[in-house]
C-alpha cells in the first residue's frame, strides 16, 4: 500500500497572538505544502517589527527552513503578511534548493530586497512579492529561475524589472503573467513582449514599444504615455476592453524597422569619440551558478596610474569603510593589480570538505585553511565575528584569481596579498552584495569619482566583463557616457 502524502500545514495568526512553536514543523520529512502567515503583529496596538523580533519568529523561521528535513520535498511555501523587514539569514531558502518548490508567496511583508538563496529555487513557477518595500528584484531572476511563469510584484518601490531573454532574437521568457502595478517603473524590459497577461498600471511608463502579439490581458492605466493614440485607447479600455489597444500596438512600427533603428543607433554611439580615460580592452570575470545563488551582485573596474602621493590612501580606505557599513548587503574590495591574474572567478568553495583551500586575510601574516578562519579565528575577532556568522562553510562565496589564490571571502575579508599600499599604482575595485546591482553601481561610481577628484589627470580605466555560467555577458558598467562626462 502506497504511503499517504502528509497533509499540508497551514497556520495563520490572529490579532494579539504570537506564532506557535515552529520546531515540530521542521521534522515533517515529506511535507509538500507549508503556510505560515499573518504573524506580523496584527494587533494595531503592537509595533509589528518589535513583535516579530521579540517572538523570535524570524530567526526561528530562517534557521528552521535552512535545516528542515522537508526541504527537498517542499513544493509550496506561503510566508505572506508576517511583517518581515529582512530575513535573519540570506540563506533562508537554501534548504529548499533544487526543482521541487514551485510556489513562493512573500506578499505583505516589509522586505527591501529578496535573499540571494531564492535563486536556488530553480523549479519556481510562481513568485508573489507584492506589497513590500522592494527597490529591486534580483537582476538574474529569470536566468536562474527559468521555469517562472507568474511574477507578481505590485505595490513596491521598483524602478526597473530584471533582465531576461530578448524575443527579437528568438529567445522567449517563461513568464506569462506579470503584475507590476503601483511601482516607479519608467520602462519595461524586452522580455515583456512574450507575456500573455500584463498589469503595469500606475507607474511612470511613457513608452510601450511592444506589438502585444501574445497579450490577452493588459492594464496600462495611470501611466503618462507619450503616444496619444495609445493613451486614448488605454483610457477607453475600461469600458471597451483591450481590442483597440492591441490593434494600435500591432499596427505600429514593425520589428524589422525597430531592429534597423536600434542597429543604426548603436553604430552612431560607437562612432562617437571614445573617452580618452577609458581603455577599449576589458578584463574578464567568470560568474559561477553557485555564486550567483549566494552573492549574486558584483561590479568591478580596473584603475591604472593611481598616484597615492596625490590621492590620500587613508581617505580612500575610509571611504570604503563608509560604503560597506553593512557588509551583508554591500562589500568593498580594493586590490593591488600586481597580486592577481585574470580571468578571475566568482565561485563558491566547500571549506569543510576542501582543507586544501587556504586564505590569508587582510592584516594577517599567515595563510591557513579557510575552514580554520571560519571556525576558529574569525569568531574571536570582534571586527569579523558578526560577518563570519553569515558564512555557510559548505558554500563560501569567494573571488578567485587565475592562479587559484583567493582574493576575497564574502562578506568577511579581502586578502593580505593584494592590500593597497602607498606604492600601489594599478587597482581592481570591486563591489559585491545581495541587495541589487544598482547599489553596487552606486558604490563603485563613488570610489571612481573620489579618485578622479583627487587626481583629475592621468587615471586610466578598464571595465570588467562579467560572464555568467551560461556564457551570457552582463552589460559593461559604468557606461561610456559616464566616462565622457568624467573628463569634460
Amino acid at each position: 500500500m502506497a504511503e499517504k502524502a502528509p497533509k499540508p500545514i497551514k497556520l495563520s495568526g490572529k490579532a494579539g497572538e504570537g506564532p506557535p512553536p515552529l520546531a515540530p514543523i521542521w521534522q515533517n520529512a515529506q511535507l509538500k505544502e507549508l503556510v505560515l502567515n499573518d504573524f506580523g503583529g496584527l494587533d494595531e496596538e503592537t509595533d509589528g517589527e518589535q513583535a516579530v523580533n521579540e517572538q523570535g519568529f524570524n530567526a526561528e523561521l530562517c534557521a528552521g527552513l535552512r535545516t528542515a528535513a522537508f526541504g527537498p520535498c517542499l513544493q509550496s511555501l506561503d510566508l505572506s503578511r508576517n511583517n518581515i523587514a529582512t530575513f535573519a539569514s540570506d540563506e533562508v531558502f537554501r534548504g529548499c534548493s533544487g526543482t521541487s518548490m514551485t510556489y513562493l508567496n512573500l506578499e505583505g511583508n516589509r522586505l527591501t530586497y529578496l535573499p540571494a538563496s531564492l535563486l536556488c529555487l530553480e523549479g519556481l513557477q510562481v513568485l508573489i512579492a507584492s506589497n513590500n518595500q522592494l527597490t529591486s528584484l534580483p537582476d538574474v531572476l529569470l536566468q536562474t529561475c527559468e521555469k517562472l511563469e507568474t511574477l507578481k510584484c505590485d505595490s513596491n518601490l521598483l524602478t526597473t524589472l530584471p533582465g531576461g531573454p530578448d524575443p527579437s532574437t528568438g529567445a522567449m521568457s517563461s513568464v506569462k503573467t506579470l503584475s507590476c502595478a503601483y511601482n516607479k517603473l519608467v520602462e519595461l524590459p524586452a522580455w515583456v513582449e512574450s507575456v500573455t497577461a500584463l498589469d503595469a498600471s500606475e507607474n511612470s511608463i511613457r513608452k510601450f514599444p511592444f506589438t502585444g502579439e501574445k497579450l490577452k490581458s493588459l492594464n496600462l492605466g495611470g501611466n503618462p504615455l507619450s503616444d496619444n493614440k495609445l493613451a486614448k485607447a488605454v483610457a477607453e479600455s475600461e469600458s471597451k476592453g483591450i481590442k483597440a489597444i492591441l490593434a494600435h500596438l500591432r499596427g505600429g512600427v514593425s520589428k524589422r524597422t525597430k531592429k534597423k533603428a536600434s542597429a543604426a543607433q548603436e553604430a552612431a554611439d560607437e562612432d562617437e569619440e571614445w573617452p580618452e580615460c577609458l581603455n577599449r580592452e576589458t578584463v574578464q570575470v567568470l560568474l559561477s551558478k553557485s555564486c550567483l545563488q549566494t552573492r549574486p551582485y558584483w561590479r568591478g573596474i580596473v584603475v591604472e596610474n593611481v598616484d597615492f602621493a596625490r590621492v590620500s590612501l587613508d581617505d580612500f580606505l575610509r571611504l570604503q569603510l563608509d560604503l560597506q557599513k553593512n557588509r551583508r548587503q554591500i562589500g568593498i574590495g580594493s586590490h593591488d593589480l600586481g597580486g592577481l591574474s585574470f580571468p578571475l572567478q566568482l565561485m563558491t568553495v566547500n571549506a569543510a570538505a576542501e582543507p586544501e583551500v587556504v586564505f590569508q586575510p587582510l592584516f594577517e601574516t599567515e595563510s591557513q585553511p579557510l575552514q580554520h578562519w571560519i571556525r576558529t579565528r574569525w569568531p574571536q575577532d570582534p571586527n569579523r565575528a558578526n560577518y563570519a556568522k553569515m558564512v555557510d562553510e559548505s558554500n563560501v562565496a569567494v573571488l578567485r584569481s587565475a592562479d587559484d589564490s583567493i582574493l576575497s571571502v564574502y562578506p568577511v575579508s579581502n586578502c593580505a596579498r593584494t592590500a593597497n599600499i602607498a606604492a600601489s599604482q594599478n587597482l581592481l575595485l570591486e563591489v559585491s552584495g545581495v541587495a541589487s546591482l544598482a547599489r553596487c553601481d552606486e558604490a563603485l561610481i563613488e570610489m571612481v569619482n573620489f579618485l578622479h577628484r583627487s587626481q583629475p589627470e592621468g587615471l586610466k580605466f578598464r571595465r570588467v566583463q562579467v560572464t555568467d555560467f551560461a556564457g551570457r555577458h552582463q552589460p559593461l558598467r559604468p557606461s561610456i557616457d559616464f566616462f565622457r562626462a568624467l573628463v569634460e
